[in-house]
């Protein structure tokens, strides 16, 4: 197996410029999404896709890795939540799709750490393949908003 090279069968692909286009500037957070549905606000799956991909955006700009992974596990929270507001299937994102494009990465940077003894370098490769599912659950998302 090569080095340093992630498995792409299977996997979307696509146009990273694309991904941090400034076109979800002005979407609010799930957060804020979920403050208003709770205030009797009414929104379209559109404006949900919006806000999720606002969020992995915010996730992708962070250099910290506890504060990107403290974010992640708070935007599954709030998926949770908008998941039991929703009575229709389909209305709200859920990570499926991420972890299935995790799942192989991260086993793979793993992989590649153990065989060549860089024990060090494993939390790098880590970040490195939830950054790549990351983008990839984005460009998943964006492409469902048009």
């Amino acid at each position: 197996m090569e080095h340093g090279n992630y498995n792409k069968f299977n996997r979307p692909k696509f146009n990273k410029a694309g991904i941090f286009s400034d076109d979800f500037e002005s979407f609010q957070s799930l957060e804020n999404l979920l403050l208003d549905l709770e205030k009797g606000n009414i929104f379209d799956t559109s404006d949900i896709y919006k806000s999720y991909c606002f969020e992995l955006k915010s996730i992708l700009k962070s250099d910290d890795v506890k504060e990107s992974l403290e974010n992640f596990f708070k935007v599954e929270n709030q998926l949770e939540k908008l998941e039991s507001m929703f009575e229709f299937e389909g209305a709200v994102p859920n990570l499926l799709d991420f972890h299935r494009n995790f799942s192989p990465t991260v086993l793979r940077a793993f992989w590649e750490s153990i065989s060549a003894n860089e024990f060090e370098s494993l939390p790098v490769k880590l970040l490195e393949a939830f950054r790549i599912a990351i983008e990839e659950e984005l460009y998943i998302w964006q492409e469902k908003k048009h």
